[in-house]
């Protein structure tokens, strides 16, 4: 069940501004300028503007650990390493489910997950190069009371506060009730003390999956995420506005997604933006593949196109984010090939 830098930026069309190739990676709304990693500073080498899109996701329910797939244009794209995971567990229970990943003001990426099914956990490493990460450990955030697990994370820097906004999917469920699900949020400076966890969207029914999106203006900032009603609506993508990174999130939009989606992932393109989306396994439909992956592109934020026929994805690889990377981190990881096994051997 993950953002664009505020230097970027994209604009309404009923404003007449049409949408510019300047938009960011859609990880960071109030990000600043990115510097150079440590990998970069010792090779000598400069961030570009080139470059190309990375995407970090799971398989199956993240038993097996982080893959990666590589694009240069957001909708033709390949396995890193043929599809061996890049990250492994470091616990025999560890999920690694969908993976979130932000490169800092600094240089430094950050990523996030789904620890457990199960419990109110969110995995947390960081890599210098995105081939070589801390070791795997659990964010220390308070729960949210009677919280039944923590989903779909995703971190966001916020210049003007210098911390990060970390934002999940809880299940609680008031007695006699079933299960709700709702978005929250925590700050934190280090990833290591979080304030207490507050709530970031509430529409009164269950919803998961929080991306945010700046606009490029001031007081205008949109947040993608799947309403979780099956009936009568069947679980769709929809995108709100909001005055500030934690809302309050208003102007809900019509779906932008056909039925049983979920996971949306906002990526740019070259005239527009698209929001991949994982297509569910249908109950109406037993021969719809559970694997499939569909697109939504708009160039307003307003007006949606079906784009799924246009993309090639890899099959199996789902539930994760977008990263734009440069041309030096690239070219590594395309040439990149790993000839062991790292990490925890899954099938024991």
């Amino acid at each position: 069940m993950n953002w664009f830098h505020l230097r970027r930026s994209f604009v309404l069309a009923a404003i007449a501004v049409t949408l510019t190739s300047a938009l960011a990676s859609a990880q960071a709304p109030d990000q600043p300028s990115k510097k150079p990693s440590l990998l970069d500073q010792i090779l000598g080498r400069n961030l570009d503007e080139t470059g190309g899109w990375l995407f970090i996701g799971s398989k199956k329910s993240g038993e097996t650990g982080i893959y990666m797939a590589l694009s240069k244009d957001g909708y033709n794209w390949a396995y890193v390493s043929d599809g061996k995971p890049i990250v492994r567990q470091s616990e025999r229970n560890e999920l690694m489910l969908d993976p979130f990943v932000l490169r800092d003001p600094d240089g430094t990426f950050h990523m996030v997950w789904t620890w457990s099914a199960s419990s109110p956990a969110i995995g947390y490493a960081s890599s210098n190069d995105l081939l070589h990460w801390t070791k795997n450990r659990k964010l220390t955030i308070p729960a949210v009371p009677g919280a039944l697990a923590a989903r779909s994370p995703s971190v966001y820097y916020r210049e003007s506060k210098k911390d990060w906004l970390v934002l999940w999917t809880s299940s609680s469920a008031a007695a006699g009730s079933p299960p709700q699900d709702r978005i929250y949020y925590s700050t934190t400076t280090d990833f290591k003390s979080f304030t207490p966890p507050a709530l970031f969207f509430d529409p009164g029914y269950s919803v998961t999956d929080a991306s945010l999106l700046g606009s490029g203006m001031p007081g205008l900032f949109y947040l993608i995420f799947t309403d979780e009603r099956t009936s009568p609506l069947q679980k769709r993508i929809y995108a709100a506005e909001g005055p500030s990174m934690t809302g309050p999130w208003q102007r809900i939009s019509e779906p932008i997604t056909p039925p049983w989606a979920e996971a949306p992932a906002p990526i740019q393109v070259a005239d527009g933006l698209l929001v991949y989306y994982h297509r569910i396994h249908n109950p109406q439909d037993p021969t719809h593949d559970p694997q499939d992956y569909g697109a939504a592109f708009t160039k307003d934020m307003t007006h949606w196109n079906d784009e799924s026929l246009r993309i090639s994805f890899p099959n199996g690889i789902h539930h994760g984010s977008f990263l734009h990377i440069t041309t030096d981190e690239y070219n590594i990881l395309h040439h990149f090939y790993l000839r062991f096994d790292t990490g925890l051997d899954n099938e024991k």
